[in-house]
């Protein structure tokens, strides 16, 4: 018994002494008086990631370029997944990625702009956004599996010579 406690004791001990990230909120209220809030991580560098997106049936969100002083850089993996009320999104161009299933299964996403600093969208980002038309990816580099699937009304998808990499089943 005194030995499992020992041992008990150790990995408490180690378990104390790893850093964990914690999730900072960042509550806002657009000018049309629609509240939402952000979920977001420092990054430790004066940049941070948005982790999640909590909306109160808003359609259109613009994800600020700065939040508390810290420049935003990316929207991580289902940071907006299902978020079915919403319509429009503008990415700054302070964000270099996009991650996994970030903006999965927003049915009613028909517009997104995406700031000229995005240079990754990973798998499976806007999948299932039936109503996406089009998309202008200028600046991005790459682009993973299955990213635009189930993108059923999509009619317009811009590029650049930037572009070299897209995954299998993107569209």
């Amino acid at each position: 018994m005194k030995k499992l406690l020992s041992v008990i004791f150790a990995i408490v001990l180690i378990l104390s002494t790893v850093p964990v990230a914690a999730a900072l909120q960042y509550d806002f209220e657009d000018a049309n008086g629609n509240k939402g809030r952000f979920y977001y991580e420092d990054n430790g560098d004066g940049t941070c990631k948005l982790t999640e997106y909590y909306g109160f049936s808003q359609s259109e969100v613009y994800i600020p370029a700065q939040i508390n002083g810290l420049t935003v850089t990316s929207i991580e993996e289902r940071a907006f997944a299902s978020k079915t009320s919403l319509t429009t999104v503008s990415i700054p161009a302070t964000v270099l990625s996009i991650g996994p299933a970030a903006f999965s299964g927003c049915i009613r996403l028909n517009s997104v702009i995406i700031g000229s600093g995005v240079r990754v969208i990973f798998n499976q980002a806007f999948e299932y956004c039936t109503s996406l038309t089009g998309i202008n990816v200028q600046n991005v580099e790459a682009i993973g599996k299955l990213c635009f699937v189930g993108c059923t009304a999509m009619t317009s998808f811009r590029s650049s010579n930037k572009l070299t990499f897209i995954g299998e089943n993107a569209f």
